[in-house]
């Protein structure tokens, strides 16, 4: 399956959305029960750790309308990836086999998977973006800071 250049394009830009709808994230195991020994009941340090910030949207450059796809809040670079490909699947799913195909491509390039991996583990941010006739679809995942 050879890359359209038109239609595919992978960016370290966010994605310009002020307001997303949630959607859930598979949790993670809190770290302290996890521990062992007399520290284990010690709070946790307020050290700030690195999370990530995971959106999808629909937006229509002409207009200048957008149409968001969800976000989410991921723990780690992989489970942010992990969720920008459920939702990049499920919108492959909803679109047409000829606007979809850049989308299924990118489902499968574990190359590219790779090199979203390492930006975000940098603190970089990661956007995919494909073009269809009238409509631009982004997936974007980013590097914030929290406290634990």
């Amino acid at each position: 399956m050879s890359r359209n250049p038109r239609n595919l394009i992978v960016s370290t830009r966010r994605f310009p959305l002020e307001t997303l709808t949630r959607q859930s994230c598979t949790p993670l195991p809190p770290q302290e029960s996890h521990r062992r020994g007399p520290d284990r009941h010690r709070p946790s340090s307020t050290t700030p750790q690195r999370g990530f910030h995971c959106e999808a949207a629909a937006y229509t450059p002409n207009a200048g309308r957008s149409f968001p796809l969800g976000a989410c809040s991921a723990a780690t670079p992989r489970l942010a990836l992990r969720w920008l490909l459920h939702r990049a699947s499920h919108i492959a799913d909803q679109l047409d086999a000829p606007a979809a195909e850049p989308l299924r491509h990118w489902l499968s390039d574990q190359a590219e998977h790779e090199h979203a991996l390492s930006l975000l583990a940098k603190g970089e941010t990661y956007t995919f973006t494909i073009f269809d006739d009238a409509m631009r679809y982004a997936l974007s995942a980013c590097a914030t800071r929290s406290t634990r």
